[in-house]
């Protein structure tokens, strides 16, 4: 194994260590932006189109945190894995008192498998469903990839 690839609950490059995933050549580890971003929209419920180029916008290619680039709207796996392991999550967060912890009681942006973008909460809701149409008051957090040979 390569000692230089970030653990998962650490913090790299100012930047939350959220997931593994490792295949024979390397490891692709998932950051996590350390706080939200801040985006408005002028109606209540904006459609696919004006979610996609205000989120865009606030991801912008030229948006940098330690020189890591390339981010990104979560996508749908990510946002079950922040799910399943939103107790850890929120912990090390607050463990280190390092970023902004998930609030239960707040919504965030992710990317469905289908191109959409929904929304999720980290608990589930009185019906039972965890992601719903997006609104204006969601919070988008940033994730980005990157990979590291396994030595």
């Amino acid at each position: 194994t390569n000692s230089d690839i970030p653990a998962v609950g650490t913090f790299y490059q100012n930047c939350y260590v959220l997931k593994h995933d490792v295949n024979e050549n390397e490891t692709k580890v998932t950051l996590l932006h350390l706080t939200l971003h801040s985006v408005s929209f002028s109606e209540d419920k904006p459609d696919q189109a004006t979610l996609k180029q205000v989120i865009d916008n606030a991801l912008s290619p030229s948006y940098q945190v330690n020189g890591i680039g390339n981010w990104r709207l979560i996508n749908e796996t990510e946002a079950i894995y922040i799910r399943e392991n939103i107790d850890r999550i929120n912990k090390d967060f607050t463990d280190t008192n390092r970023g902004q912890a998930f609030n239960a009681q707040e919504s965030y942006y992710f990317l469905m498998d289908d191109g959409n973008i929904k929304s999720f909460m980290t608990s589930n809701l009185p019906s039972g469903m965890w992601y719903f149409d997006s609104t204006n008051k969601d919070e988008l957090r940033a994730v980005t990839t990157l990979a590291f040979p396994n030595k």
